[in-house]
Parts: structure tokens; sequence; C-alpha cells
């Protein structure tokens, strides 16, 4: 696949065994910051079905039947906590405006030295997906990812409600992303159909001194 990704345009992912092997597979693909949040990697079968057991000793009590028989489950609802102060006020300025990617396919199967191809289209989204291929066959299991940032120098993400109705007046924000230096002076322009009417000029100039976003109403 690519070593880069373009927001809303195709991509195309190519699968094949590395010793042109029969397998099945599955792949997703997976907005990495949602995969940070977990600290999630790409599973590995064959860790898990050829691992080392333990001959452990397991062991529980009933210290809460006996000495919290009567005292029923309120003191474990009244806990004190609470953790919104320790948030960063920064952190929250930066809202994400994209959706996180997560699209899954499979099982597919793979003939012997066959290579599949699957083609989909990247929704509107800035920042960096990872590829994973969990693969089996006959006992043999594997795992590959790719991390692919996904950007373009300019983006604009507009909002309006979802219904309006007649004689009605709305404003359309639109947040215009520069992810390049070079780009210093961007024009808006907006077009409607028979149905609406723009009020006042339909285009308007924003001028960036480095990579960034802003919003134009």
């Amino acid at each position: 696949m690519a070593d880069e990704i373009r927001p809303e345009s195709e991509l195309t992912v190519q699968v094949s065994e590395a010793n042109g092997k029969a397998m099945t597979y599955t792949l997703a693909m997976v907005d990495e910051g949602l995969l940070d949040l977990t600290r999630y990697r790409t599973p590995n079968p064959w860790n898990t079905f050829y691992a080392r057991e333990a001959l452990g000793v397991r062991t529980w009590d009933l210290y809460e039947d006996v000495i919290g028989a009567y005292g029923g489950d309120l003191e474990r609802i009244l806990a004190i906590g609470g953790d919104d102060f320790a948030e960063d006020e920064d952190s929250q300025s930066e809202a994400n405006r994209f959706k996180p990617v997560v699209r899954f396919f499979g099982p597919f199967e793979l003939g012997k030295g066959d290579e599949n191809e699957h083609t989909f289209k990247m929704p509107p989204y800035v920042g960096s997906v990872k590829t994973m291929v969990v693969a089996g066959q006959a006992g043999a299991y594997g795992a590959v990812d790719k991390a692919t940032p996904v950007r373009k120098p300019l983006m604009a993400l507009a909002t309006l409600p979802r219904v309006l109705g007649p004689q009605e007046t709305v404003k359309l924000p639109v947040n215009i992303f520069t992810l390049s230096d070079d780009l210093k002076n961007v024009t808006v322009t907006v077009e409607t159909n028979d149905l609406l009417q723009i009020q006042g000029s339909n285009s308007k100039s924003l001028r960036f001194s480095k990579a960034g976003d802003q919003i134009v109403e």
C-alpha cells in the first residue's frame, strides 16, 4: 500500500503470503489515536496458541460476603473521586473534528501463490492509521501491520443543520486546515443550489502564517 494516504481518495491494499502459501486472513484499518489509548498492539495468534502456561494456583476469599454482608454496596458506590480538574485545558481546545477511522474486512481466503486487492474510499480524516493483517492456515499463524499518515496540504470541513425550513437563516462555519507552511493565502468560495440563497459575498480570503486551522463564516 502507499506510504501516504490522501483523505477522500481511493485506497488499494494488496495482501499476499511471503512464501506464496495459501492462508485465511482478516484486514483492519484503525485510527492510531484510538489504538494508543489502550496501547493496543496488532494481534498475533501464534503467541496465544503456542504460549507457555504456568502451573499456577488459583485462590480467592469470601471476605466481602462475611464482613460486608449487611453493609450493601453503598459504601463502594459513594467513593471519593473525580478527575475533571486533572485534564489539561490546552488539550481540550485542540478538538478532533474528524471522525476516527475504524474499518474491518474479512475473513478472506487466499490461494497458493495468489494476491488479493482490497479497494475502499478513505473518509474525510486527517491523522495516522494502522493497517493490520492477521492470518492463519493449518496451524501456522502470523500478523503484520503498517502505520500510514493521512493528510493533504489543504482541507475544508463545513457544518450545517441536517434540516432547514422555509425562510430560515443559518450561518455556515467552514473550518480550513493547512498542513503545509508553504500555503499562505487561501480563498474560500461557497456555491448553493436553487433552494438556498447566500446573503452577502460567497467568497472570503484567509491568510496563514504557518500550518494550522482557521474558521470562516
